[in-house]
Formats: structure tokens, sequence, C-alpha cells
């Protein structure tokens, strides 16, 4: 099958996760970013061409309308489209030359990014979100086509080390990882942890190296200055004692991606919690949660007391990913919907 997937290019994306399984499963697959519709622009401006094309509606039609003409020279069998700033004329456009084309919507992000609500008003086939809240309200208010669909992660660029967990635990000597930006939301909820922890700890943290202006916190100590990604994204993961992941305040229901990278990585997952994680993976079993940060406080000090607790808990929740949250399983779930 010939699909085009219109987002953003970039490696261990969603987008390029989406490509890679396709194209391993059988399938041509190419992604359409802006930069194909008006080459080096968008990629040298970046920020302030993305502010133009939300203060030019004008402009906006006609950059949508040059990609998707790119989308449809490709012939495309199935358009999957995961940008939040789309406009609806993008998808009228590929549904008047197309009528029997399938267009879908993925969001691969929380409720705080649907920017101008776009997506609303486009005439997807199907609508796919990480977040089951907003699923049932587009089903529910809007009469869309709406579907859950949990994030994923890729075991061919997410790859566990292949040797015993120890030893690499030892190699990275970590005891607390935290893979994200360090918003204030999360600042905050690490001064709080580590606070009542009370003792030293080996933190690392990874994300975006350039800190907010106005937060300031001692955190910044312990950043790396380094946006983790691919493979090394799994041995950090893999080798840490403890993956501390807490979740974005827009994240109402659902878990993000760094929930089933870190598990399908090998690594040991700390996990704030949210109503649909046990559906994804066993607390106590296949991953540990917490709901306030003295409860992750306790239990990171528990866990880097019992290793042996700590591993199995890590293989096992390992095991789940590779059998139910691989990107295999998520494409797999989209044909099946809209077939």
């Amino acid at each position: 099958m010939r699909i085009a997937i219109v987002g953003a290019k970039g490696f261990d994306c969603l987008e390029s996760n989406f490509e890679e399984t396709l194209s391993h499963l059988g399938h041509l697959a190419r992604i359409f970013d802006l930069d194909d519709a008006i080459p080096l622009v968008h990629k040298i401006c970046g920020q302030a061409m993305y502010n133009i094309l939300q203060a030019n509606y004008g402009f906006s039609r006609w950059v949508w309308g040059k990609l998707a003409n790119k989308v449809l020279d490709f012939s495309p069998e199935l358009v999957i489209v995961t940008y939040r700033h789309v406009i609806p004329e993008f998808v009228q456009t590929l549904k008047a030359a197309r009528k029997q084309l399938p267009v879908i919507h993925v969001n691969p992000d929380h409720v705080g990014t649907l920017r101008r609500q776009y997506i609303f008003m486009s005439p997807y086939d199907a609508y796919f979100t990480k977040e089951p809240f907003l699923a049932k309200l587009m089903k529910a208010k809007l009469g869309l086509n709406a579907f859950y669909l949990p994030e994923s992660f890729n075991p061919r660029v997410h790859k566990k080390p292949d040797i015993p967990k120890t030893d690499y635990e030892e190699t990275i000597d970590v005891d607390i990882v935290v893979v994200a930006n360090l918003q204030p939301y999360r600042t905050k909820f690490l001064e709080q942890v580590l606070g009542i922890i009370g003792k030293d700890v080996n933190i690392a943290i990874y994300g975006a190296p350039q800190p907010i202006p106005w937060v300031k916190t001692s955190l910044y100590n312990h950043h790396k200055k380094k946006y983790l990604i691919g493979e090394e994204k799994a041995k950090v993961f893999y080798g840490a004692k403890i993956v501390l992941n807490d979740m974005h305040p827009a994240e109402f229901t659902g878990v993000n991606c760094r929930f089933f990278e870190a598990l399908g990585s090998g690594g040991f997952l700390l996990n704030e919690y949210r109503p649909t994680l046990p559906e994804l993976a066993v607390p106590g079993k296949e991953v540990e949660i917490f709901v306030s940060a003295k409860e992750a406080a306790e239990k990171v000090l528990y866990f880097l007391d019992h290793p042996k607790e700590r591993i199995a808990i890590a293989e096992a929740g390992y095991r789940r990913a590779m059998q139910d949250h691989t990107y295999e399983k998520r494409i797999e779930n989209i044909f099946s919907t809209i077939r």
C-alpha cells in the first residue's frame, strides 16, 4: 500500500517510526512536511513560519494547498495526518481530488497541543488520539469517528542492550533518570521528590538543553544538556536503576510515549498513575506507579534497596511491551478500524 504521512520529519518521532514500521511491513510510506511545500523556508524560519501560518489564513491556505498537491502526486492509498495545525481545506482538497481516498488523523500529543482546533472541523474519515477522554468527547459531543490509540515504541529503534541489566546499571551509574523537558510543573515535582528523599541520589536529566530563563532551580546541575533519541535513549532507560516518569498536567487519562519506550527498552519504570495505565501494564508486576511526590520518593528509596524486585519488574514490563505495545500493533489497530 502507498501511504502518505503528513507531519514532521526527524529521527525517532511518531512520523519516522510510522514510516519505518510501515516500510518494515512491506508498504511504501513517505513523510510529507512543510518543507515539501516551501523548501528550506520552513526549515530556516522555523517558529516564525509557524506564527505566520497561524496569523495569515490566506497564506496558510496557499501553503497547505501546495502540500496537498505534493501528496496527491504521490498517489497514496491512505493518508495519515499527525500535524495539529493542518487547516480543514487541506483535507477537503484531498477528498475532492480522490473521493475514495481515506484520510485519517493520529494525534500523538496531549490535549494542550490542539492549537486552533482545526481537527474538529476537518473531514477526516477517522480520528485517533492517545487521550481516551478526548476520544469520548469527540464521539459523544461532536459525532466524530474518534478512537483511542495509545502511543508505542519501536524495537528496531529503541534497542535494549544485550547484556544483563545489573551489569549495564554499573556502566551507566545513574540512580534516577528523567528523560523530559524541565517545564515548570515537572521542575516543581522533581524538587519535591528530591526534597523528600533528603539524601544524595545520582539523578540524570535529559531533554531540551535550553533552560526556561525565569525558572530558577538547582536541577540544572543534573541536566546533561542533551536530547536523547533512538538507541542512545534505550541505553539510558535500560542502564538507569529507576526511570522516573511524571506526566504533563494535560495528560488527563492517558500516558505519554516515554511510558512505552522505557518499558520497551527494558527499563524499570516508576510512572505517575493515570486511569488507563493498568490496562497497559500491571502495576507492581510490569511497572511501578505513584500518585504523589511523597509516594514517588518512598518508592525510589525502596527500589534502590531492592534490585532483584526492580529487575524482575523491568523484565516483565519489557515482555509486555514487546507483546502489546509496538508500532506494528498500533498500525494493525488502525488498519482493522478503517477497513
